[in-house]
């Protein structure tokens, strides 16, 4: 049953601990107007290089305190001390009151990436898998621009995971294995550099890493 997650182990851990590195390279030649540019269209330049950081910084905070935090507090982990009222007051952002800038949200970053790290490390493919949370998604609820229903995307994220992740629509929502939260995290980082290097560019900046072509990035959408 833990196998698939036995050998995935040691891949996940280097992306992992690379994560931040990745976004703190790729924005060092972004200063000033180009790291708050966005434009109408395409739908994913609508959000800047900021906002895509800001985003990306909150992604490890919620999954690792919003939804795991309970579960990891009981196995004695020490969760990154953050201003979580702050947090919450912006959706899906850490806000300018807790990470003013570039360099600020790269040192937010960082403890949950050593978190993640930490847990690859200390827990076993079984418990991985064993230890579980509930992602609930409202199925009515659209957002964006042209609309999307958050319930077909978590569908669509459902189908990229190789294991950790299933619909659960009695409950309203997904169940999400630690192992998978692990993942996504590090898809998303993934997914979201590369909308920085397509923001970059448009704005005839230079590429500076090559991302694997893992999760979301398997998909033309999100890469091309």
């Amino acid at each position: 049953m833990s196998q698939e997650m036995a050998d995935e182990i040691p891949v996940l851990l280097i992306g992992l601990a690379a994560d931040p590195d990745i976004v703190a390279k790729e924005i060092e030649n972004v200063s000033g107007e180009d790291f708050t540019y966005s434009q109408d269209e395409p739908g994913w330049a609508r959000w800047s290089i900021e906002t895509q950081m800001r985003h990306m910084a909150n992604v490890p905070c919620h999954w690792l305190i919003n939804q795991f935090g309970d579960s990891l507090r009981d196995k004695r982990y020490d969760l990154p001390d953050v201003d979580m009222k702050a947090i919450s007051k912006a959706e899906r952002q850490i806000p300018e009151s807790v990470c003013p800038d570039a360099d600020s949200l790269i040192a937010f970053m960082r403890p949950f990436f050593d978190l993640g790290v930490e847990i690859l490390m200390r827990e076993t493919p079984g418990s991985l898998r064993e230890i579980t949370c509930l992602r609930k998604v409202d199925p009515n609820l659209s957002r964006g621009v042209p609309p999307e229903k958050p319930v077909d995307f978590w569908r669509m994220a459902s189908s990229l995971h190789p294991i950790g992740v299933r619909e659960d629509a009695a409950r309203g929502g997904f169940v999400i294995e630690l192992g998978a939260a692990l993942r996504q995290i590090h898809w998303e980082i993934l997914a979201h550099t590369r909308t920085i290097q397509r923001i970059k560019n448009i704005l005839k900046l230079p590429i500076l890493s090559e991302l694997p072509r893992e999760g979301y990035l398997t998909m033309d959408r999100f890469y091309d």
